[in-house]
């Protein structure tokens, strides 16, 4: 029994049975009591005043955004949401008529958008305020992306609570399964996949390839950029500029989180190398001698002929000949 309470984001499954009156999927009984945002798979079995929520609801008990799914079974004042209301205070709330096996809720209707349909129609829309699953009527009246994911036509929304979405497809009262998802790296720079990062040719992207994903699941992405201490995280992706990087290597990982429940992980991780893009100095190496080059011959300046002076250089030589022939005689000395 509820009294003075509220309850706001409850999705519950399992079996509630009662042997006596007041019985429903969350409680037997609410008074003065608020329930927003609850969906029930619980297979319910009561004797009276049995719902799909609750099984009777006093005055001042607002009751909306309220999804029943599971099988209601009662012998007397049963309905697929509540077995017994004393007001008008359920609204924009539906239940699934041949899952439940009730086609009547108390008071329901159009006015306040509290109605019934089945599970198909139930799973087809893919917002909330939907006019085409079921025609002349509103499915899920007012209800926000912020709080409910419609998935996939195939599917019933999902309750959103924190980064989880709980979702029970096809309102068996049981969850979907969640299946881990997996991501690997991609390295651009300058728009062409590259293996390393060279410093000034261009910035580097690094994406996130997200696969095995369960149906109409979200995911979440945290990068971890050793060294780097600025970049642009847009969607699946992060740009740094390389230009300020020391040369050297860099371990660059993303972990993607699912929003199934429960919530589930994985992790890719790669070693990037930076070189330096400074140009070295041209220095030209000396031209190799060919084997059949004939080597070149170094003058003898030792058997160079000495250039005659000039002058009279010619009579001295004809004087030291005359000397030597005895043609020239010296003066004869006289005593005096």
């Amino acid at each position: 029994y509820l009294r003075d309470s509220e309850v706001t984001g409850v999705y519950a499954s399992g079996t509630a049975r009662a042997q006596s009156n007041y019985i429903g999927g969350i409680a037997g009984a609410a008074s003065n009591t608020l329930l927003l945002r609850v969906q029930s798979a619980v297979a319910v079995d009561g004797v009276s005043n049995v719902g799909g929520i609750i099984g009777r609801v006093d005055s001042t008990s607002p009751t909306m955004e309220v999804l029943a799914t599971g099988v209601v079974n009662g012998g007397g004042t049963v309905g697929g949401i509540v077995g017994y209301v004393s007001g008008y205070d359920i609204s924009d709330s539906d239940w699934a008529t041949d899952t439940t096996g009730q086609s009547n809720s108390l008071r329901s209707g159009t006015t306040y958008n509290y109605l019934g349909a089945t599970l198909a129609q139930l799973q087809c829309p893919l917002t909330g305020d939907d006019t085409a699953c079921n025609p002349d009527t509103i499915l899920y009246a007012g209800w926000s992306p912020d709080h409910w994911d419609f998935g996939s036509e195939n599917q019933l929304p999902g309750l959103i609570i924190g980064d989880m979405i709980v979702r029970d497809s096809d309102g068996d009262g049981t969850l979907d399964v969640n299946t881990p998802p997996s991501v690997s790296l991609r390295l651009l720079q300058g728009g062409e996949e590259e293996s390393t990062i060279v410093e000034g040719m261009g910035d580097v992207t690094l994406e996130a390839l997200v696969t095995n994903l369960d149906e109409s699941e979200r995911y979440k992405l945290t990068w971890a950029l050793e060294g780097i201490s600025e970049s642009i995280e847009l969607g699946d992706t992060v740009t740094f500029k390389p230009d300020n990087l020391p040369a050297g290597d860099y371990t660059l990982s993303v972990t993607v989180t699912d929003s199934g429940y429960p919530q589930m992980s994985d992790t890719a991780e790669m070693v990037v190398r930076v070189i330096s893009n400074v140009t070295e100095p041209n220095i030209t190496e000396p031209e190799e001698t060919p084997d059949n080059a004939q080597p070149q011959e170094t003058p003898d300046i030792s058997q160079a002929p000495a250039k005659k002076k000039k002058g009279g250089g010619g009579s001295l030589q004809w004087w030291l000949l005359l000397l030597a022939a005895g043609l020239i005689r010296r003066p004869a000395r006289f005593a005096v």
